[in-house]
């Protein structure tokens, strides 16, 4: 048996489509069938053999008040009922008591001993046969004529039966032939319904098909695969197994870059620390070039002084020497 879970999403929606169907035509061909087949039978308990039967307890009535030789006459009509039908008629005890079991008597069977004792008829499925057995009842008004005149019983006494025993076969034939048309018209259309399904489905899920290609061929360009060892499973499952793949490979590339940065990490503790001690020598540099800056505007200032001084000086010497020339003048 295949495991259900390798068979085709489109399998999986258009089987249950196409078992259904299949299921209704089956059960439509049945119940038409036996309907068709029930419509029959009632046809023939309803028309025929009430026909049949009616002709029979008509007939054998007519006889007996015409008087003659009955068991005779009875007889020779039979004969030719059975070019019809099977035709049998079984008398009760009060009759053959009063005028014998009959020249065509046949012996009864438990469903004709069945209606002689209860007068109530039954109609019996034998085999591609349908059989009718029917009360002859005592009655003083029995279709327009007074059996009690002819036979010595109380009235509502069953006189005999008779049993009426019609083909089946050729109405049968016609309904086996029907559902056979009707299997072959079932088949056309299960046929046609599995293709449309089919087309269908496989439109509907294409792009679910496109779609597992391209996670394969994402997860295949992300990992360096040729080729993604994910088979078995119907597309739902393939598609779970392309993205179970990606996110491996994704995962695999957060690891990947997390060790690196954890790599990275210790040279850029080293590197701040380098930079924290460059940065420490620039601002001593920059305090001592500070420092020379104060101390050379200082010498500057101090200089400036001196030139002030030595110009003062110079003026007074001058100051000094015409005086002094003066003097000895």
């Amino acid at each position: 048996m295949p495991d259900l879970k390798n068979i085709s999403l489109k399998w999986k929606t258009a089987l249950p489509i196409i078992i259904l169907v299949a299921l209704g035509v089956i059960m439509t061909i049945f119940v038409t069938g036996y309907e068709t087949q029930k419509l029959a039978l009632d046809q023939e308990r309803e028309s025929t053999l009430h026909g049949y039967r009616d002709t029979v307890l008509n007939a054998l009535t007519t006889m007996m008040m015409a008087g003659g030789n009955f068991n005779q006459q009875e007889a020779n009509f039979l004969g030719q009922m059975g070019n019809i039908a099977d035709v049998k008629v079984i008398r009760g005890d009060g009759v053959s008591g009063q005028y014998g079991a009959g020249s065509g008597s046949v012996s009864p069977d438990s469903v004709d001993d069945d209606v002689l004792k209860t007068g109530i008829e039954k109609v019996v499925i034998d085999g591609d046969y349908i059989r009718g057995v029917y009360p002859y009842v005592a009655s003083s008004n029995y279709m327009g004529r007074n059996c009690l005149s002819c036979h010595n019983v109380k009235q509502g006494d069953v006189l005999g039966v008779v049993s009426i025993k019609a083909p089946l076969k050729a109405s049968f034939d016609r309904i086996r032939s029907l559902q056979g048309l009707f299997a072959l018209l079932g088949l056309l259309g299960i046929l046609a319904l599995g293709g449309i399904t089919f087309s269908i489905v496989e439109r509907t899920h294409r792009p679910l098909g496109k779609l597992i290609e391209e996670l394969k061929d994402v997860a295949a360009q992300n990992s360096g695969m040729t080729v993604l060892e994910e088979k078995g499973g119907d597309e739902i499952i393939r598609l779970t197994k392309s993205v179970y793949a990606i996110i491996r490979v994704f995962s695999d590339m957060v690891n990947s870059i997390m060790l690196s940065t954890s790599k990275i990490l210790p040279v850029i503790d080293i590197l701040g620390g380098m930079s924290e001690k460059t940065s420490e020598g620039a601002r001593k540099q920059s305090m001592q070039a500070v420092q020379i800056a104060t101390a050379a505007e200082e010498m500057s200032q101090t200089i400036s002084e001196i030139a002030k001084s030595t110009s003062r000086a110079a003026e007074t010497s001058a100051e000094t020497m015409d005086i002094a020339m003066g003097g000895k003048e």
